[in-house]
């Protein structure tokens, strides 16, 4: 589990069961706005409410007023509007949970063979939580390569060969240079280091170094993201 993983885990339940404590980027208080003010555009959330960071652009959207959501435990509370639907998050995350819910619907949605029930059930068992727990909105940007890994796995054709792995994507969102070797596993540049990359398992270890495996995807872009450092000699 990386920082920003670790972080998010510390400051909120995976199914949040009030309003979020602070932003798990930056630490700084949230705020609960109406919906327009995040996304003027789109007039079909004007009831809707968004809890969002004061300093940064991380957010997450709340339960209608009125619906009836499950807890943890079980237990239905109706959300009177400023129920968050999962945790904060920034633009990557958003984006990769869109990505996600993409994937997702098609695994139930018709002429789909499993049902919503069935759907959020296998994804449960996929990332070791309970049924109640395994929502889009809650999930980390790691958890979602690996849902998404998953459904690309299950909906190819037998002897079907993947076009590119799901991390690939994510990998070129973010404008890192990487080449795939033939057994499966990347080669990504870092600056002037080069990673290896296992999408298999989620973990990398830049080369040359002696030191453990690294966990994530995310916890990768952000390391190829930092300043370029100097050429070791």
């Amino acid at each position: 589990m990386h920082a920003i993983d670790q972080l998010m885990t510390d400051a909120a339940s995976r199914i949040p069961v009030g309003p979020p404590a602070r932003c798990p980027y930056c630490l700084s208080d949230v705020e609960l706005v109406a919906a327009d003010v995040v996304y003027p555009l789109r007039p079909e959330l004007a009831d809707r409410k968004i809890w969002r960071c004061t300093n940064c652009d991380a957010h997450v959207g709340c339960h209608r007023a009125g619906a009836r959501v499950a807890l943890p435990d079980g237990e239905l509370v109706v959300s009177d509007g400023s129920l968050p639907m999962g945790s904060l998050a920034n633009k990557d995350l958003r984006a990769a949970r869109i990505e996600t819910h993409r994937l997702f619907d098609a695994l139930w949605q018709p002429p789909a063979r499993m049902t919503r029930h069935e759907a959020y059930a296998w994804m449960a068992r996929l990332l070791s939580v309970d049924t109640e727990e395994a929502h889009i909105a809650a999930l980390t940007y790691d958890e979602c390569i690996k849902v998404q890994l998953a459904i690309e796995d299950m909906m190819r054709a037998p002897g079907e060969e993947p076009e590119l792995p799901g991390a690939a994507h994510w990998l070129m969102q973010a404008d890192i240079e990487f080449t795939v070797a033939p057994d499966g596993h990347f080669f990504v540049k870092a600056g002037d280091e080069l990673v290896d990359y296992w999408p298999e398992r989620q973990t990398w270890s830049v080369q040359g170094l002696l030191a453990e495996e690294n966990e994530g995807l995310h916890s990768l872009v952000m390391y190829c993201k930092k300043p370029k450092r100097a050429t070791r000699h």
